[in-house]
């Protein structure tokens, strides 16, 4: 799974852009303000961190209010979404996918939105989530109406609980509880087994569009931040999964797997930034594949600047060579650090501000 498209509206140090476009292969972002620049990958990487934000507290310096037009609002943490993200799929997600609701085999792109108290929604682009009362209110009434001359004060029950709902009603929740409640009771399914099977999918879409949105959280790629030491941070060695929970055998696997990585297989830990960078790379590739997860999106804040000019070609090598397979963020400050002809997606500061205004 790729990002393919993304969007800021952060307040304090993180900007508020437009929808822009990125690469599968290769990103390049110019922030001549080092803080800005951090506050801008740390906000796409709370997309699908490989730390439960609850604990980390990613956006703890973001502030709850903003000031336009000389007014000052009050931000909900719960309505305002920091960061959102579309995604590609891939063929192996959607067959899973596709297992859970027939419709899911149409996936083709999922939007994600990370809000600023942490929470996060999920649509599945251009595919409806739920069922509307008017695409199953004359199938229902075809079903129920054999019961009319079989138990009378069931079916006006029945009847009397269908009439009351809207048209455009979404059936989800209690009213989906409720309906297949009254099928199953009724045991019209005797009658109609296909319009029956047919309505009861209908009816749970919400729940299976539930389970899909679960099943997308565990496949998405992980976001592994670099900071300019070439050091992942948070390091993966602190607990990382959909739940938040600590899994042991998990943790031991990374722990052996770190120090099977370091530099010539050696117990020494990488020393240089580059060897950091290595090392981290191919990590984050074994966790991920670990966790089932697609590979990972690597977000660069701007190593190059504690590399000596140099080694910087080197750098790049890594960089471009990685960016052929696997997606690359990476931030610049004064001076891009690539040419614009070996990023796929190139943006100033300006320009992504710009795009907000």
């Amino acid at each position: 799974m790729k990002l393919i498209k993304a969007k800021l509206r952060g307040t304090g140090p993180v900007i508020e852009s437009n929808w822009f476009q990125l690469s599968t292969h290769l990103n390049q972002f110019q922030f001549p303000s080092p803080q800005k620049g951090t506050a801008f990958l740390r906000a796409l990487q709370a997309l699908q961190p490989p730390f439960p934000c609850r604990q980390t507290d990613p956006f703890v310096a973001l502030p709850h209010y903003e000031k336009k037009e000389g007014y000052t609002r009050h931000i909900q943490a719960g309505k305002r979404t920091i960061a959102l993200g579309v995604f590609t799929t891939t063929t192996e997600t959607v067959t899973e996918l596709g297992l859970l609701d027939n419709n899911l085999y149409e996936t083709d792109r999922i939007e994600i939105g990370r809000r600023l108290d942490y929470s996060r929604w999920l649509n599945f682009v251009e595919l409806s989530s739920s069922t509307r009362w008017q695409e199953i209110k004359a199938a229902i009434i075809e079903l129920l109406r054999p019961m009319e001359q079989i138990d009378l004060k069931r079916y006006s029950e029945a009847i009397s609980f269908t009439s009351a709902i809207k048209t455009v009603d979404r059936i989800k929740d209690g009213l989906a509880d409720k309906l297949l409640f009254h099928l199953r009771d009724l045991k019209i399914q005797q009658s109609n087994d296909t319009l029956y099977e047919e309505v009861t999918r209908l009816i749970r879409r919400a729940e299976h569009f539930q389970a899909a949105r679960k099943l997308v959280f565990q496949r998405l790629p992980l976001f592994i931040y670099f900071n300019e030491q070439g050091d992942i941070n948070h390091p993966l060695l602190t607990p990382a999964t959909p739940t938040g929970e600590d899994h042991l055998e998990l943790r031991h696997y990374i722990e052996q797997q770190a120090i099977k990585i370091g530099p010539i297989h050696s117990r020494r830990p990488p020393q240089t930034v580059l060897e950091k960078l290595k090392s981290g790379i191919q990590l984050s590739l074994l966790v991920s594949k670990e966790l089932q997860r697609t590979d990972p999106i690597f977000l660069f804040d701007a190593p190059d600047t504690n590399i000596h000019q140099d080694q910087h070609d080197q750098l790049r090598q890594l960089l471009t060579h990685t960016a052929k397979s696997k997606q690359c963020l990476y931030l610049c400050h004064e001076k891009r650090f690539f040419q614009q002809q070996e990023t796929g997606e190139d943006y100033s500061y300006e320009e992504l501000k710009r795009a907000g205004e």
